[in-house]
């Protein structure tokens, strides 16, 4: 019993471990589950640290907006948009449907996912930076359909939006549970392939150029400054140079999620001040 049992589960992980040719709806309806759950998890979560405290419907005014970060916020917007999308299609891509169907699903989904956080954010009070934001949709929109304009214009895929954490001084001052809530703790990067561009090579290159956004001092109420960075990234599409490494699902949904994720690597920071790190 016990080996009929292990050559089914063989037989099952086996299965599942090619990607059909048409739309395979048991696939479907399994990631259906899975990201119903995942979203259902993170709106708890949201919940508990946001929207326990429900109001009348606000929009937030250009002031507040601005005080709130610097508009750090929307760039963690447009990046949160952009994951969401390009990973949630890479997952789609599982079930059969072909990359063009499950890039339209995939921001789809970040945008009914994007759009439902801002809605609650406007009924939500007790703190002032919460109210559904204009800024924000712009950049949810931006970050969600930024896969769509790669897929149709393929020279774009030289450019990739990623997001890092390093724990800010004030993280523990003010009492944050999470990194992702510390703006001060969060750098946006954008990272070009510039050797792949300049030169118009088959195969992508093995550093990018990485130009970083953050800001520190903030209080929520205007105070603070931004910095920028210069430096390298680490692009993990080189690996698919490699056909054992382009030719797998499993090894490009990998890449597509790491890829999300800015390795530290030596960086300049160039404004408010010079300043080299080894690792950044």
């Amino acid at each position: 019993m016990s080996k009929l049992l292990i050559l089914l589960l063989l037989s099952t992980l086996l299965s599942f471990s090619k990607i059909p040719d048409s739309l395979d709806k048991t696939r479907l309806y399994i990631l259906s589950g899975v990201s119903t759950a995942s979203f259902v998890t993170s709106q708890i979560i949201q919940y508990d640290i946001y929207w326990k405290n429900s109001s009348n419907f606000s929009i937030m005014d250009k002031k507040t907006e601005y005080n709130d970060a610097l508009l750090a916020d929307k760039a963690g917007h447009f990046l949160a948009g952009y994951a969401i999308s390009k990973i949630s299609s890479k997952l789609f891509e599982w079930t059969g449907a072909n990359k063009e169907q499950s890039l339209w699903i995939g921001t789809g989904i970040s945008l009914f996912h994007q759009t439902y956080v801002e809605i609650n954010d406007g009924f939500s009070s007790g703190e002032v930076f919460l109210g559904f934001s204009i800024g924000d949709m712009i950049a949810n929109i931006g970050g969600a359909s930024i896969p769509i304009l790669q897929y149709y214009y393929p020279s774009l895929n030289n450019i990739d939006f990623k997001i890092s954490y390093i724990k800010s001084t004030n993280f523990d001052k003010i009492g944050y549970d999470y990194l992702i809530n510390d703006y001060e703790s969060t750098y946006h990067w954008i990272s070009i392939d510039i050797l792949k561009i300049l030169n118009q090579e088959k195969n992508n290159s093995l550093f990018n150029l990485a130009l970083g956004h953050s800001v520190k001092n903030i209080d929520r109420l205007g105070s603070g400054y931004h910095e920028f960075y210069i430096g390298l990234d680490l692009n993990w599409k080189y690996l698919n140079k490699y056909e054992i490494i382009s030719s797998n699902y499993y090894m490009q949904l990998i890449i597509e999620t790491l890829s999300k994720y800015k390795v530290p690597l030596p960086t300049i920071r160039v404004a408010p001040s010079y300043q080299f790190y080894y690792f950044r």
